[in-house]
């Protein structure tokens, strides 16, 4: 058995949504923005929904990965550098 099939769904949506909380915080601090402009631009994102699919393992990554995913989702030919 490998080590994410022993992870509960309950600890998988505690960590994507404190993953989630945290990412927001830094868009908005980042892009200057409201929390609920960060919030509404996050939830409306396709890495949100690989966020909480957990399949992905995106919910075990930290919020500067997800604001980069985020970013390469949208802008893919872009230069992505958020950290």
């Amino acid at each position: 058995m490998n080590e994410e099939s022993t992870v509960s769904e309950a600890t998988k949506k505690f960590c994507a949504d404190l993953l989630f909380t945290y990412a927001m915080q830094l868009l908005a601090q980042e892009k200057n923005i409201s929390f609920a402009e960060a919030r509404s631009q996050l939830i409306r994102s396709t890495a949100f929904d690989c966020m909480f699919d957990y399949s992905t393992g995106l919910w075990q990554d930290g919020p500067e990965y997800f604001l980069w995913f985020h970013d390469l989702l949208l802008h893919p030919h872009h230069k992505h550098v958020y950290f």
